[in-house]
């Protein structure tokens, strides 16, 4: 399956295209999954999902304040009624 290769034993490395940055140069996000190779073609068709979601894949670690910022922003912002962003915004007081 294109996007998803050896790593190691027992690790694979997906690679997602996620659109092209600022300076015009595609944009990829790199995932390494350790397991069988089912186990990485699964995560990469859940990663595809969710970008397919607008909801942006990070790059690297992020708190839990940033992941439900970028979960806001992406993905309420454009799919919810504002009346469920503000809802979501005052219980977790993130803007």
């Amino acid at each position: 399956m294109k996007g998803v290769r050896r790593q190691g034993k027992n690790s694979w490395q997906i690679q997602i295209y996620t659109g092209n940055g600022p300076d015009g140069k595609a944009q990829r996000r790199f995932v390494t999954v350790h397991g069988k190779k089912g186990d990485a073609e699964k995560k990469r068709n859940e990663l595809l999902v969710t970008l397919a979601k607008g909801v942006p894949i990070p790059m690297g670690r992020l708190t839990v304040a940033e992941h439900l910022n970028n979960w806001l922003e992406g993905y309420v912002k454009t799919r919810c009624s504002q009346r469920t962003l503000d809802g979501y915004q005052s219980m977790w007081s993130i803007t």
